[in-house]
């Protein structure tokens, strides 16, 4: 399911003491929400550039597209806190943990 360049990436899941545990890599940058309490914390009030907020939505929205077009999920849980940035300035869609299956009716 995460085989999207703006979807987290799983490499392996796994059981121990009866906690799921996910394998996944780290994002360095940490979530639009983190970054937002940053600058809020540095006396800017959040991200102000329009070109930065375009595309922080237009990447996620194209997690999403594919979530839902590709995978027939629904993410049901998207907030700030998770979408994620990396140093590189990839932006990525997790915690998809509580996405539902849907089915879309072609008529």
């Amino acid at each position: 399911m995460s085989n999207h360049k703006n979807i987290v990436k799983e490499y392996t899941s796994f059981i121990y003491n009866h906690y799921l545990w996910i394998v996944m890599p780290l994002i360095d940058a940490g979530s639009v929400d983190f970054i937002m309490r940053y600058c809020c914390e540095q006396n800017s009030p959040g991200i102000k550039d329009e070109k930065i907020i375009a595309t922080i939505l237009k990447e996620t929205l194209e997690g999403l597209n594919y979530l839902h077009m590709a995978n027939d999920k629904m993410h049901r849980d998207i907030k700030a806190g998770n979408i994620f940035l990396n140093s590189e300035g990839e932006i990525f869609l997790g915690d998809y943990g509580v996405s539902e299956s849907i089915r879309l009716s072609k008529s």
